[in-house]
């Protein structure tokens, strides 16, 4: 997940509820990346993300916390674009599993291509999940 913020440093650590210090990857001095851990438990489970730069991972922890909700998971069965120009802009579709929109998360859906986020969108009337 990316996680927004502010005065982020190289090397600082997150933790997803109780689970971490895991490794952030710095992306800016507002934001972070990191891979969530994987939780057993059911669909719709509330937990606090947060961020310190402490990488032992201390009881200074951010004090502003957001939550993230875990889902079921996506499955990505394939795109039939997998070439494209250097300048972007193709129409990439993509198929899989699991691409619902549910709860908060339903404002919109984004694909990542290496760093650049852009806007995906559902394709109607198709008889399997699809976005592109």
């Amino acid at each position: 997940i990316r996680v927004s913020g502010a005065n982020f440093l190289p090397g600082d650590v997150a933790r997803v509820g109780t689970i971490g210090p895991i490794a952030a990857r710095y992306i800016g001095s507002d934001a972070l990346e990191i891979f969530v851990p994987a939780h057993d438990t059911e669909s719709g489970y509330k937990v606090p993300v947060e961020v310190t730069h402490n990488a032992q991972g201390g009881n200074i922890w951010s004090s502003d916390e957001v939550a993230l909700t875990y889902t079921f998971p996506v499955r990505l069965d394939g795109a039939d674009m997998d070439v494209s120009t250097t300048a972007g802009g193709s129409l990439v579709n993509i198929y899989g599993s699991g691409l619902r929109r549910v709860g908060e998360a339903a404002a919109r859906w984004q694909c990542r291509f290496d760093d650049q986020q852009v806007e995906a969108h559902e394709v109607s009337g198709s008889t399997r999940d699809s976005y592109r």
